[in-house]
């Protein structure tokens, strides 16, 4: 058994009462506080993208094309676009896609074929008033979209689609989410039945449609399903004592925090992957699949052994881990109660 790890669960240390209570005190506190700071800054600063880097790693060039063309398809969206927009944004995106041709070139990839579809969306907006007020970037535009028209004519590329009022209410109307939403729990007695990896998939493809910061995705789901990877795994986390290692599997979300470009989104992987691990549990309960979700409140120390012993790289921030599987034929859940609503809404007039 591997057990390099072990030490970062307290309650299974024979100090870990004694340990517990140094580390509950507010002189350490304080000092974990300041360290845990110190952590998280290095590590953000090692692993953002800059918006204007000039960068050749494909996972850094996915993030800043989805972060220039986003802008445009957000405008082809408002109700009344203006008649010529995106000029700034638009060389950045152009030098991004020659970026990407020199270093990647992989013109089937799906950031590129959604820039390419909302570049051909835009072009078809402005007309001839780009050329008219920027012909150099008019001209870099059509060249870019002559050299690869087979990338831009497909509808689930970039740019926009057309919906009608009556047709999403229809849709919304036959679901009954309150309905589905009170049906969840944090379920802890598990069958010993397993959860197919299609059924995985298909959740996490469901939970894709979760929003993002311009739509970047940072999300990454890590599945441990064997025995011995579980007890690895649930080593790392402080709160699965007596079901753990029931559940069929255990999933790790992650958000890669290289997809981010400024200071102001130094939280967002937390934003951007709590969002879509409740997308995934809700994904995973229309499939008759029951799931606890899992803190990952750690100390920096804490931090590093989950990376270390889950396998996942240096720039990935985990989120939460979650174990799945099918209920027991009968099983108790914790009632949770919660807040009156009015202590949560507050209507606000300024």
């Amino acid at each position: 058994m591997r057990l390099p790890y072990r030490w970062v669960v307290l309650r299974e240390q024979k100090t870990a009462g004694a340990l517990s209570r140094l580390l509950g005190t507010r002189a350490v506190q304080s000092l974990l506080h300041c360290v845990d700071a110190l952590y998280d800054l290095q590590q953000y600063l090692r692993f953002f993208t800059p918006l204007r880097a000039r960068t050749k790693e494909r996972r850094k060039l996915e993030a800043l094309l989805f972060v220039h063309f986003h802008k445009i398809e957000k405008t082809l969206a408002l109700p009344e676009p203006p008649p010529l927009f995106g000029t700034s944004y638009l060389g950045p995106l152009l030098d991004l896609l020659d970026a990407w041709e020199h270093s990647v070139g992989d013109f089937g990839a799906i950031p590129v074929r959604a820039a390419l579809g909302a570049l051909r969306r835009y072009r078809e907006r402005v007309g001839q008033r780009l050329a008219q007020e920027f012909p150099e970037l008019s001209s870099r535009l059509d060249c870019r979209l002559v050299r690869h028209p087979e990338a831009t004519g497909r509808s689930e590329d970039g740019g926009t689609q057309r919906l009608t009022a009556g047709a999403f209410q229809a849709e919304a109307a036959a679901m009954d989410f309150e309905r589905f939403a009170l049906l969840r729990h944090s379920v802890r007695n598990f069958s010993a039945e397993s959860v197919p990896r299609e059924l995985i998939a298909r959740a996490v493809r469901t939970a894709q449609r979760t929003p993002s910061v311009c739509n970047r995705q940072a999300w990454r789901v890590h599945v441990y399903t064997s025995p011995e990877d579980k007890d690895v795994v649930l080593r790392t986390q402080d709160g699965n004592a007596g079901f753990g290692h029931l559940a069929a599997s255990i999933l790790l979300v992650s958000s890669d925090t290289r997809v981010y470009v400024s200071s102001g989104e130094r939280h967002q992987a937390y934003v951007d992957g709590g969002m879509f691990a409740m997308s995934l549990v809700y994904a995973l309960q229309a499939q008759g699949v029951v799931s606890c979700c899992l803190n990952l409140c750690n100390y920096f120390f804490q931090d590093v052994a989950v990376h270390r012993a889950c396998r996942i790289p240096a720039w990935e921030t985990p989120i939460m881990m979650i174990a799945i599987g099918y209920p027991a034929a009968e099983f108790q859940v914790a009632v949770s109660a919660r807040l009156d609503t009015e202590a949560v809404l507050s209507w606000r007039t300024l």
